[in-house]
């Protein structure tokens, strides 16, 4: 098995996955604009409020997961990982809901 382990590893490993998980999440987000028929703009600004939502508890999870984020390994630290980790969680949960309302919409 190919498990990070050391915290530059575990690094790498969430900045990979959170890129794909944000591509794969601009993917969702034209289909489901495609296939819902609704305003563009209506979208948008729901898109947009979960977008502040997210960075807003991103940022706190983090710091209540990781505080100061202690040793730096090439400039991020264990609060860098936690940040990237929540954001992936909320990406994740994220592209669930769209699925689900593409899945709907599509019939």
């Amino acid at each position: 098995m190919d498990i990070p382990v050391t915290l530059r590893e575990k690094l790498k490993d969430s900045r990979i996955k959170l890129e794909g998980l944000e591509t794969e999440l601009n993917s969702l987000i034209l289909k489901f604009r495609e296939v819902a028929g609704i305003d563009e703009d209506g979208f948008d600004s729901e898109n947009k409020s979960w977008e502040n939502f997210a960075n807003t508890h991103t940022g706190l999870a983090a710091w209540l997961r990781a505080g100061t984020g202690g040793t730096s390994v090439d400039g991020e630290n264990h609060s860098d990982l936690a940040h990237r980790e929540i954001k992936i969680e909320l990406i994740q949960d994220r592209i669930k809901t769209l699925q689900h309302w593409i899945r709907i919409r599509e019939g």
